[in-house]
């Protein structure tokens, strides 16, 4: 969409080597977003000076959302963000992705009003993690980048009404969706289903998924990660698309 202004929030918890190269690539961006906004889980300060240095150098403003180290509190400080943002397209990314230079300006090519774009990711090896974040330069990443790969895999494997393939790393949205259905669901705690709860009830206020491959590309950086989902979190995800929710309770609003 020609000339819709948009924020981009990006989720950190004290890895600022990754928050660095993530911020490198959103500098070099072909279009560049109107704000950017820190979502920081509770970092130390490393964090801090990384986010202090490209203020400095950003031509586009720079907010630093913090909140106290308490556990893992994903969904909260992408709430803030959310409710921070000033522009009505917001792209969400996880502070340990790297950013193909057109990232943006793909999402804004693919963005339409009452649509849900749900972008993937590459994952690097740990080798080429660690030489990036060693050397501290973006250099070496490239992949097949397709509007019409990206259309055709979309109408042949995919339905607007799933969140099949979400990630937090990689999803945009408009705002006044995100506040429609009071964003995202503090009551679950802990890793898995919080991205596709959300999208899920995106979708079941009638937004539209349109999945995205080999365009709107982001670099995953690898790191251990526990692969152990909440039960409790499971289980409310499957009552939201059991019972066709868009609302929850303990979100966006009470900010």
């Amino acid at each position: 969409m020609k000339d819709l202004k948009t924020s981009i929030f990006i989720t950190t918890y004290n890895w600022p080597e990754a928050l660095s190269l993530c911020l490198q690539s959103i500098m070099y961006q072909s279009i560049l977003p109107d704000e950017i906004i820190i979502a920081d889980d509770g970092s130390g300060a490393p964090t801090l000076k990384v986010v202090e240095d490209f203020k400095k150098i950003s031509p586009v403003p720079i907010v630093h959302i913090w909140i106290e180290d308490s556990g893992y509190q994903i969904n909260k400080i992408r709430n803030l963000a959310i409710e921070a943002a000033t522009h009505p397209f917001i792209i969400q990314i996880d502070g340990d992705v790297i950013l193909d230079k057109h990232f943006i300006h793909d999402h804004l090519k693919i963005a339409r009003a009452n649509r849900l774009n749900i972008g993937r990711r590459v994952r690097l090896s740990m080798d080429k993690t660690k030489e990036l974040c060693q050397t501290g330069q973006i250099r070496g990443l490239h992949y097949l980048r397709s509007l019409a790969l990206c259309r055709i895999h979309h109408s042949l494997f995919y339905s607007n009404k799933t969140v099949r393939g979400l990630r937090g790393c990689n999803v945009a949205f408009w705002k006044k969706d995100a506040l429609a259905v009071n964003g995202y669901d503090e009551s679950m705690q802990g890793k898995g289903k919080n991205d596709k709860e959300f999208g899920a009830r995106l979708i079941n206020l009638g937004v539209k998924g349109y999945n995205i491959r080999n365009y709107a590309i982001c670099y995953h950086l690898e790191h251990l990660e526990t692969k152990a989902y909440g039960a409790e979190n499971i289980q409310i995800f499957q009552e939201t698309i059991d019972k066709n929710k868009t609302v929850i309770a303990k979100g966006i609003r009470k900010y």
